[in-house]
């Protein structure tokens, strides 16, 4: 009898790392590279100072989009939506964090991403850091949108969170088409929910560790949008990586054997053995996505003046 938990291995794999700080999510999202895939982080919380542990090989196929939220700029939520709504291919303006309309030159200062997602292969992996620093995202967006304030956040009516739900919903069914068709990870933090009961409040009915949403409620359907879920923990002194499913705890997957593994021993290359997924097959040994491509100024500005049959479309 064949392994059950053995996917097919030219479906791509989602997975969901998520646990408490400083237990090497980031850090095992660029084993990927390490692996030689074409790992691309999409950097919602400014941690890609955590890839320099990455080999001097590793690196080589790394590319960091950062797209974290400024202090006077919604970013994350906007990019996603321009990721997953433009349906077509589209360029971001890397310096200025913003969608950069194809019919303006552009700046020989900034930076650039050409951005297609049908360019996506099995060579590739879109990763999210994180999901956590999204949500956030989307709570701002909300506030934006509503002229709230920190000093009106107390204010929010039911249906102020009914509708950061729907946006967060939305934003991970999003992520889950795009799990079909490129390998994906999304990073994640955990939070511990407590339901007491309440016709007696120091009566707890419930505890349960999940991943940080919008909400606790929709928090409870975020592991089961992947295939696989990975939970980080300290075990006395030593970090571990949970591939299991634990009463008060979501975790698990349908493609990996339950199992706990010291972080080292599990980096992205054995999660994909396990599952029985395809090996990356460049030709390259450094980074050459055609989904993610990054560019100067000027050499935006070359490509744009390509005839239109070669150039963008």
């Amino acid at each position: 009898m064949g392994n059950p938990f053995l996917a097919d291995s030219e479906r791509p794999i989602s997975t969901l790392i998520y646990g408490p700080p400083k237990t090497k999510k980031t850090w095992f999202a660029g084993t990927a590279a390490e692996a030689g895939y074409n790992t691309i982080i999409l950097d919602c919380d400014g941690n890609a100072e955590v890839l320099r542990n990455i080999s001097a090989e590793g690196k080589k196929n790394i590319r960091v989009l950062d797209i974290a939220d400024t202090t006077d700029k919604v970013v994350a939520i906007g990019f996603f939506a321009a990721l997953f709504e433009t349906g077509r291919e589209f360029i971001w303006d890397a310096t200025e964090k913003r969608v950069h309309p194809r019919v303006n030159k552009p700046d020989p200062t900034h930076w650039y991403c050409v951005i297609d997602t049908k360019k996506f292969t099995t060579n590739d992996v879109l990763v999210l850091d994180s999901w956590t620093a999204l949500t956030r995202s989307i709570i701002a967006k909300h506030a934006e949108m509503n002229n709230l304030t920190l000093d009106s956040s107390d204010k929010l009516e039911r249906d102020d969170w009914g509708f950061m739900n729907r946006l967060a919903s939305k934003a991970l069914l999003y992520w889950e088409s795009l799990s079909s068709v490129v390998n994906t990870i999304m990073i994640g933090h955990e939070v511990t929910s407590t339901v007491k009961d309440p016709k007696d409040p120091n009566k707890i009915l419930d505890i349960h560790t999940q991943p940080v949403s919008v909400t606790s409620n929709h928090g409870q359907q975020v592991a089961r949008a992947f295939s696989a879920c990975l939970y980080t923990y300290v075990s006395g002194s030593t970090l571990k990586i949970s591939t299991a499913k634990r009463e008060g705890r979501d975790g698990g997957a349908t493609v990996i054997p339950p199992a706990e593994h010291r972080w080292e021993d599990l980096p992205y290359k054995k999660v994909m053995e396990l599952a029985g997924a395809a090996k990356p097959n460049k030709t390259a040994s450094e980074y050459n996505s055609e989904a993610f491509v990054f560019l100067s100024g000027e050499e935006l500005a070359q490509r744009l003046a390509l005839p239109a049959k070669a150039g963008l479309k």
